[in-house]
């Protein structure tokens, strides 16, 4: 389904009988979320747009690190390894 301008595709990598669902976000070919960022439902992966460009869109590659785009994605600092469960 269409979104303002991006699809909201249906994850394709869960196993065929899994009871789990998950919805990307792409521009009809690639994913535009960084990471392997997914939504549960179709109104989660419309919040997701509506915050991916509120905040400006894609990750500006050669100023700006994925520390800096997810800040400005959720409005507040974020380290990325923590967000994600990495330990250094």
């Amino acid at each position: 389904m269409e979104y303002r301008g991006l699809q909201i595709e249906l994850k394709r990598d869960f196993p065929v009988n899994s009871a789990q669902t998950g919805y990307v976000i792409t521009d009809g070919v690639c994913n535009v979320l960084p990471g392997a960022t997914w939504a549960k439902t179709p109104s989660q992966a419309r919040a997701l747009i509506d915050a991916y460009i509120e905040a400006g869109g894609p990750i500006q590659k050669e100023t700006e690190s994925y520390n800096e785009f997810f800040s400005r994605l959720m409005r507040e600092p974020v380290d990325s390894n923590k967000f994600w469960g990495i330990v250094q």
